[in-house]
């Protein structure tokens, strides 16, 4: 018990030397002196009440400017984005309704249709709001007139089956527009002329993977780019003079890790062939592959001419021997 009482004691020695005891007690009475709060004079809180502000944080709901495109509600009240998403969507909901849409006006502020049926009342009025979206004012919904179960290609437009045309090549990007149109038809039931299906998916695909024209424009940018980020590596664009214009010829490019790779990784071997590209650009694509140290295949250069002549083959081991 003693020892007990002497170890305690010790403790307490310890905990006081090392200032615990002084820091405890220093706390408790800064807890038991209390900072008294400043008291605002009366003339200084009327002057605050009377300058105060009151804010509302109940934000103002903002409508819903997404729609559905295969099943438009264009009942009054609706707003869609802009005049071009309100005229696919009256176009759309026409073809769903079976029924031919006449357009009586349209232009940047204002549409005024009806249904081209003689003696059908129904009609439809819609008009720019202030932040540019498109609200319907008067939707009479009802028809009196049969409907048509195969609408000719009318209200079919580019527009409308361009639209719709995007999901189809995002799927196959190579579908052409003779799929094209038989997919529309089968889902839409409505008979669509080939040259504006042809013309669509030719505007669908510029839409998803640009244009033909600006493709020349980045060709350039890669080339910049890829030597930019990745110094060693060759890429080459040739061209030929058509009177007045400059247009693409042939295209070659080895990127500096695949050279190193080669150079320092593979066996002294390069298999050289050419395979025939099916798409738009009915050209070839040359390619100098190798192989590894596990046998595997090993991309060295790859480009594109036209045709498997003499001079684009000269070209392209030119190139090649550049390289490495």
């Amino acid at each position: 018990m003693d020892g007990d009482a002497a170890a305690v004691a010790d403790e307490e020695r310890v905990f006081e030397a090392m200032g615990f005891k002084a820091a405890n007690i220093d706390g408790e009475e800064a807890r038991a002196a209390e900072i008294p709060i400043p008291m605002i004079p009366t003339e200084l809180e009327d002057d605050l009440r009377d300058v105060s502000i009151l804010v509302d944080d109940k934000a103002p709901e903002e409508p819903l400017l997404d729609w559905d495109r295969d099943h438009p509600d264009v009942s009054v009240g609706s707003v869609f984005p802009s005049m071009y998403d309100f005229r696919l969507a009256v176009k759309q909901h026409a073809i769903e309704n079976e029924f031919e849409l006449r357009t009586e006006h349209s232009d940047t502020k204002r549409f005024r249709g009806s249904c081209k049926a003689n003696g059908c009342p129904w009609l439809i009025r819609a008009s720019s709001q202030h932040d540019n979206s498109v609200r319907v004012q008067i939707n009479t919904l009802e028809h009196q007139c049969s409907s048509k179960c195969r609408l000719e290609g009318t209200m079919a437009s580019q527009a409308w089956v361009a639209e719709r045309a995007i999901p189809l090549l995002k799927r196959k990007h190579n579908m052409g527009a003779k799929e094209v149109q038989e997919a529309l038809q089968d889902k839409y039931k409505i008979n669509i002329n080939y040259q504006t299906v042809y013309y669509s998916t030719q505007r669908a695909a510029d839409k998803l993977f640009g244009k033909w024209d600006d493709s020349w424009d980045w060709l350039y940018r890669f080339k910049a780019e890829v030597e930019l980020r990745s110094p060693g590596s060759v890429v080459e664009i040739d061209t030929v003079q058509d009177g007045d214009k400059v247009r693409f010829s042939r295209f070659f490019y080895a990127y500096k890790a695949c050279i190193d790779g080669f150079l320092n990784g593979c066996h002294p071997y390069l298999s050289i062939d050419s395979t025939t590209l099916n798409g738009q650009w009915n050209g070839h694509m040359p390619a100098a592959m190798a192989l590894d140290g596990h046998n595997w295949m090993f991309p060295l250069a790859f480009g594109f001419f036209d045709s498997e002549t003499k001079d684009n083959w000269i070209w392209f081991m030119q190139q090649l021997l550049k390289s490495i």
